[in-house]
């Protein structure tokens, strides 16, 4: 009997000793990421000690850019300013090109690849607690204390402005064409924001509402606001769609009416003013910002008309801050209307090299003849504005464009930033020794290991580093 409870106890040491790591499904761990509560197809894994989770999911989960180089088997994931990679089977992850020493490595499990969670959150920046089976990670991405913030992100040929209030409510004004609905997310997400307390579609065309449903779909909505008028397009259809699907609180907007956006925030519609229009652009919402002594004014593309009516009205339209009418067309931002406004600052949200010659001529003649400066996302990126209710402060510099645009020249370099000013042209050193820098949106720049960052293309010249071909 003891020879046999010897022999048995011997056959289970031999087999620990073959063991690997200890590894178990979890199963009970509740991951909550600002504030929402988020499962994988893939089931977490804790390993060692340490929890690991699906590689893409949880990138985007968190707001990031995803690139997998299956010839090095490496992730990628970039969010903001910060690169994070790791490579199956390496236990040195690294941070913007530093190393890190890694307790369990990235690695495929049952086909799937699998990164550690806390490494990763806290690589991009994030705070990760955990306690009692659950794992919190809050993004850090709120406004400063008495701070607003206002994002006017770049999505090429369209519009998208994110507002941020010191009381914690967040609004959202309009999401680009369909394309961009993905991109508009992930701003979101970079933001730390789960909820969104105001939306409004100024009007329905593709490039303000077409990328509505990613957000629909992605965030608790509290009031959902647009007007009251159709149109015959998939980007519509797909919008009321969304809305029905998720039940969100739908609500039209009326000229004169208050949005709540927490204390010392007064907002207000101050467009459509009539019950039908010729042209859809004149239905566009148009609201009013004041927090203290900053105004913001958002006119969606309301036209001559549209103008017309808010200073019959007699509105108080004077505000610091300016969103061009209609992507600077020479239909928007008629001499009395800006007379009105006069804003010190205007932004054009206009994409570039774009086929309808925004922002016109005439339009940025008359901004700068007033002495306003300009900012473009076309030129500048995502802009984004901050205050405190008594001063402004911007991400980037003004554009003090006075070129044509429809030839592509203007009197400043475009300016490639992140929404806290950070460079994002890549610079990297080929295996030939060859320096060269890779623009957003290039064919190359995902999948590309950024060795350097810089704002502009002559910044990255300058360092000696060429274009892609």
């Amino acid at each position: 009997m003891y020879k046999k409870f010897l022999s048995v106890l011997l056959t289970v040491l031999l087999l620990l000793s073959f063991a690997g790591p200890i590894q178990i499904y979890a199963n009970n761990i509740t991951i909550i990421i600002n504030g929402q509560n988020v499962t994988f197809a893939q089931q977490p894994i804790i390993k060692n000690g340490t929890t690991l989770v699906p590689m893409r999911a949880f990138f985007e989960a968190l707001g990031a850019k995803v690139n997998w180089d299956q010839s090095t088997q490496t992730v990628t994931g970039t969010r903001d300013n910060t690169t994070v990679q790791l490579t199956i089977g390496s236990k040195i992850g690294k941070v913007n090109g530093q190393n890190h020493a890694l307790a369990v490595e990235a690695q495929i499990i049952n086909g799937y690849t699998y990164i550690p969670l806390r490494f990763v959150g806290e690589a991009l920046g994030d705070e990760v607690n955990y306690s009692n089976g659950v794992i919190t990670i809050n993004s850090n991405k709120a406004p400063p204390i008495g701070k607003l913030i206002v994002s006017y992100i770049d999505v090429g040929q369209g519009d998208s402005i994110l507002v941020q209030t010191p009381s914690g409510k967040n609004m959202l004004i309009d999401a680009g064409v369909p394309e961009m609905g993905s991109t508009v997310v992930s701003y979101l997400k970079s933001k730390g924001i789960s909820k969104l307390d105001v939306v409004i579609a100024t009007h329905p065309h593709d490039d303000h509402i077409g990328g509505m449903p990613d957000v629909i779909n992605t965030f608790t909505i509290d009031t959902f606001y647009m007007p009251n008028t159709t149109t015959n397009t998939n980007a519509f259809e797909n919008l009321l769609n969304a809305l029905k699907n998720k039940n969100v609180n739908s609500v039209y907007v009326k000229a004169g009416n208050n949005i709540d956006l927490g204390s010392d925030i007064t907002a207000k519609f101050l467009a459509p003013n009539s019950s039908s229009y010729d042209n859809l652009n004149n239905y566009s919402a148009v609201v009013k910002l004041t927090y203290k002594n900053v105004s913001f004014l958002f006119t969606g593309d309301a036209e001559k008309e549209s103008e017309q009516e808010m200073l019959n009205k007699g509105y108080n339209l004077k505000a610091d801050v300016l969103k061009v009418g209609h992507h600077g067309s020479d239909t928007s931002t008629t001499a009395d209307f800006l007379k009105a406004v006069s804003p010190k600052y205007a932004v054009i949200s206009v994409g570039k090299n774009n086929d309808y010659g925004h922002p016109n001529q005439s339009v940025l003649d008359r901004l700068n003849n007033a002495g306003i400066k300009i900012f473009r996302t076309d030129l500048n990126g995502t802009v984004v504005a901050t205050t405190d209710g008594n001063t402004i402060s911007f991400n980037v510099n003004p554009t003090n464009t006075t070129d044509d645009n429809s030839t592509g020249n203007t009197s400043t370099e475009k300016v490639y930033v992140d929404a806290n000013g950070h460079g994002l042209i890549k610079g990297n050193i080929n295996s030939k020794g060859e320096k060269i820098y890779h623009l957003p949106g290039d064919p190359w720049y995902d999948r590309t290991k950024a060795e350097a960052w810089f704002k502009t293309e002559a910044e990255a010249q300058a360092a000696g580093y060429r274009p892609a071909k």
